[in-house]
């Protein structure tokens, strides 16, 4: 293909503009395809993140996990919500470097969350009096079961993505049809 000239784009490249960020990426396009369905690859799509978007998510993680308290609570003061949020959200920004790392520390708080749940339950029954009733037995057998349920999701989530994140930002192994094969020397073995 003959070159052309630096100011001139090849005509199968077809430019991709970022809508929010105005920038403008060349990608390649076969010449059979329609520009109308195209859609750009895996391997050329880039996400820009603007500085702000994982704080955003830090926030928002942080009210996730202060509903969650208040809801095992059941109805805790407002005050202490919005302190266990303005914590949350310190330590998911702290913490927070992508979006994912932040939904990964907040499932992992929900599951702890859950996982405290009947205990929580447990211990607030048996201030009420020296035997639980009944009902008071019903609600510590329904945190029990749902805790535990709850709680192995939502680690077991958190532990999923730190295995992305992980995955993500280790360094790329060669694939293993790649490295090559050492010669094997050809010594006589002595007879016996």
């Amino acid at each position: 293909m003959p070159r052309l000239p630096a100011d001139r784009p090849s005509p199968h490249l077809r430019p991709f503009v970022t809508p929010l960020l105005g920038l403008i990426d060349f990608l390649r396009i076969d010449p059979h395809t329609s520009a109308r369905f195209y859609f750009p690859s895996s391997e050329k799509d880039v996400v820009m993140m603007t500085w702000w978007t994982p704080h955003l998510h830090a926030v928002l993680g942080g009210m996730v996990v202060a509903i969650g308290v208040f809801v095992m609570w059941e109805q805790a003061a407002t005050a202490w919500a919005l302190i266990i949020a303005a914590v949350a959200t310190a330590f998911l920004w702290w913490q927070g470097r992508s979006i994912g790392t932040v939904w990964a520390w907040t499932t992992l708080g929900l599951g702890i969350e859950s996982m405290t749940w009947p205990i929580v339950t447990m211990i607030r029954m048996r201030t009420g009096g020296s035997q639980p009733t009944e009902a008071q037995m019903e609600t510590i057998l329904n945190a029990v079961l749902f805790g535990l349920f709850t709680s192995a999701f939502w680690i077991t989530f958190a532990f999923g993505l730190f295995k992305r994140i992980r995955e993500q930002n280790a360094p790329p192994t060669p694939l293993p049809g790649t490295e090559p094969v050492p010669a094997r020397s050809k010594k006589k073995r002595p007879r016996r």
